[in-house]
């Protein structure tokens, strides 16, 4: 009985570790001395062919991708994670997150208040934000995969 609960244990170990490692979260921070145009045109190709695969947008999606550009300090940011750990992140912060109520807008404006972890999922794959800010050389790009 002793060795079934080792052994059980064990391979809970082992899928855990498994488990953990295809769901990690991908980190790049890269320097560039000026835009760097070639890596915004193709992740916008990349959502631009996502969106041609699936104009109504029909599925979940599995993954949030971000792309930062920074013209500041001149840092390129890309972050790629599985949805799963988006959606253990706004199940904490719905739980843990306090809003000022001397604060009207913030709870009318608060994301977490307006959406399930689900709800992210269910968008699809495609576009969800673009922001290209010439004053302040910032560039975003969030999309889900």
């Amino acid at each position: 009985m002793k060795r079934r609960v080792i052994n059980t244990a064990q391979a809970l170990a082992l899928i855990m570790v498994g488990l953990f490692f295809t769901a990690c979260p991908v980190i790049y921070v890269s320097h560039h001395d000026s835009f760097p145009a070639e890596k915004f045109e193709a992740a916008l190709d990349r959502i631009t062919a996502l969106q041609a695969d699936n104009p109504d947008r029909t599925g979940e999606a599995c993954e949030l991708n971000i792309l930062v550009y920074d013209g500041d300090g001149g840092e390129l940011v890309r972050i790629s994670m599985p949805l799963a750990i988006v959606e253990w992140g706004v199940d904490v912060a719905q739980t843990s997150v306090e809003l000022d109520e001397d604060a009207d807008w913030e709870d009318e404006m608060n994301p977490l208040r307006h959406m399930t972890p689900e709800d992210l999922r269910k968008l699809g794959p495609g576009l969800l934000v673009q922001v290209d800010d010439a004053d302040e050389e910032t560039h975003v790009l969030i999309w889900l995969e």
